[in-house]
């Protein structure tokens, strides 16, 4: 009987906990209505994404800066999403890899150093799909590597 009680305690904080999280999502969707308020592109004359690297430079830091000082006072009403970008020159997965690389980098940045709470950010990686230039020049290669941070409300 010990046994069947413990086992209904458990499946009751486990259905209790997926009732919070519903709750809260519920609660944070009537937040954020998906309008764009604001959007950084952090690209290679910014931050100066090298070939499958995901690190920030001093410029891209000091850009996401300026971001966080203007998102941090519209907090919880704004969601961030950070998407990632890449050149065409690896396999398609790589590329989806280290696209996602770098918009979490910008993620971890946004959360470490600017204190932006996890669960208000989301990161996706398009990979090479969705190129501005052409990837048959060095100049347009860079110029796909890159991260967008759009800021929603």
């Amino acid at each position: 009987l010990r046994t069947q009680i413990d086992a209904a305690n458990a499946n009751i904080a486990k259905t209790q906990e997926s009732a919070d999280d519903a709750v809260k999502i519920a609660r944070d969707s009537r937040l954020v209505s998906g309008k764009l308020v604001d959007s950084l592109q952090l690209s290679e004359d910014m931050v100066l994404y090298n070939y499958e690297q995901p690190e920030l430079t001093a410029s891209g830091r000091a850009a996401l800066d300026k971001l966080i000082d203007e998102v941090k006072p519209k907090l919880p009403h704004v969601f961030v999403e950070i998407v990632g970008y890449s050149d065409n020159l690896s396999l398609g997965s790589q590329n989806r890899r280290i696209a996602l690389e770098r918009a979490e980098s910008v993620r971890r940045y946004l959360h470490e150093n600017g204190g932006l709470p996890l669960d208000r950010m989301s990161t996706i990686s398009y990979g090479d799909l969705q190129p501005v230039a052409s990837n048959s020049s060095f100049e347009g290669r860079g110029q796909n590597r890159r991260v967008l941070v759009r800021v929603l409300k």
